[in-house]
């Protein structure tokens, strides 16, 4: 017979930290989530249902978000449709944060920092989940949770530049290989830096197609850096020079 020592099972000190973990974590999510519907509903008339995948795609083994849970809100502004991300900012689960993700803030309360949005003029001419502006706004969200330490990255650089094969966009605005050119991070005068919440701020990053001569050029020297810099400095001067007006000209006309 076992030997009975009066020892009955208790709730331990991990078990109340997990508790408070928790606990906290829930009151993150929702005032992060309050801060970041109040921003969005600054910005124009919000679509009262995201867009989600039917399947999560980091089941399919793409990139894990924060919370799991990847979405993206529909904003219709005056003459404008805006997608933008809906999820990179909520915390972090424990077993992630506990994984060590490189982007995590704050013990992975902010999640990666940051949301990602592309606009356009006018609505689409199609269902928005086919469109070239969604399908820009998905595979931004996926590199941003891939990379990880994107917000590092923008806090150094200001603006990143990146090629991604963005489906149907028109051939002009395509390089040879098919591939599109982008900023991310331009400055945009119609929409906030950033929101704030309980643990910081949340920076906005606008997404912001090139001409392929404003590529070309971009990669025409070994001054990468340089090169961006002048891109943003042309664009930035173009009234909403980070809307993706595909009939828009090149800011390079050398």
């Amino acid at each position: 017979m076992a030997a009975d020592h009066g020892v009955a099972p208790g709730t331990g000190d991990a078990d109340v930290v997990l508790a408070d973990y928790v606990r906290e974590r829930s009151d993150t999510f929702a005032s992060t989530a309050a801060a970041r519907d109040a921003c969005y509903a600054l910005l124009g008339d919000v679509e009262p249902d995201v867009l989600a995948p039917l399947v999560n795609p980091a089941s399919l083994g793409g990139p894990t978000w924060p919370s799991v849970r990847q979405a993206w809100t529909v904003i219709h502004r005056r003459g404008a449709t805006l997608a933008i991300s809906n999820g990179l900012s909520d915390p972090f689960d424990r077993r992630q944060v506990s994984r060590g993700p490189a982007g995590a803030l704050d013990s992975g309360w902010l999640g990666y920092g940051v949301e990602v949005y592309t606009e356009m003029p006018g609505r689409p001419a199609q269902d928005l989940t086919r469109s070239w502006l969604f399908d820009l706004i998905y595979q931004v969200s996926q590199n941003v949770a891939h990379h990880g330490q994107f917000l590092r990255l923008i806090d150094r650089h200001s603006v990143v530049s990146m090629l991604l094969e963005v489906k149907g966009l028109p051939a002009q605005w395509l390089s040879p290989e098919g591939m599109a050119g982008l900023l991310i991070g331009l400055p945009a005068a119609s929409v906030p830096a950033s929101f704030d919440t309980p643990h910081g701020p949340v920076r906005l990053l606008a997404v912001t197609l090139l001409h392929p001569r404003e590529v070309a050029f971009l990669e025409s020297s070994q001054d990468i850096l340089g090169n961006r810099q002048a891109l943003v400095d042309r664009l930035s001067a173009l009234p909403d020079g980070h809307v993706n007006d595909l009939g828009r000209a090149s800011v390079i006309t050398d």
